[in-house]
């Protein structure tokens, strides 16, 4: 099994330090405040455990842990867990509503992000 991560968030601005965050897909990727998770965000809007991205069925999806705040894909609130959502290249994850977290998601290919044409499709 390759170790080279099959996708990878983009954070839509510096708010996180890094470029970008690679995805396991063997290994869930969890966001919220407390420490246990993968990305911790400190800020009293996001719950302790707010959202899981993880592979299922060979595709990257988002669970909204049943966070006060919710998870947006695209602007749309996404239903709470067990409800999950499907990432597709270029979607944006917003955690919460406040805008404070935006991150673009993008499927790999060889290694490498899958790049957007001209005309904006993928």
């Amino acid at each position: 099994m390759s170790s080279t991560p099959s996708a990878q968030l983009r954070p839509t601005t510096d708010v996180l330090g890094v470029s970008t965050i690679p995805l396991s897909p063997t290994r869930p990727f969890t966001i919220g405040r407390d420490e246990r998770n993968v990305l911790q965000l400190f800020d009293m809007r996001i719950s302790r455990y707010h959202a899981r991205i993880e592979m299922q069925n060979g595709q990257f999806s988002v669970v909204d842990l049943n966070s006060s705040n919710g998870i947006y894909v695209n602007g749309t609130r996404i239903a709470p867990e067990p409800s999950r959502t499907v990432l597709r290249h270029g979607d944006l994850v917003e955690i919460g509503n406040m805008g404070l977290v935006t991150l673009a998601f993008e499927q790999l290919q060889s290694g490498v992000a899958r790049a957007h044409q001209t005309d904006g499709t993928t």
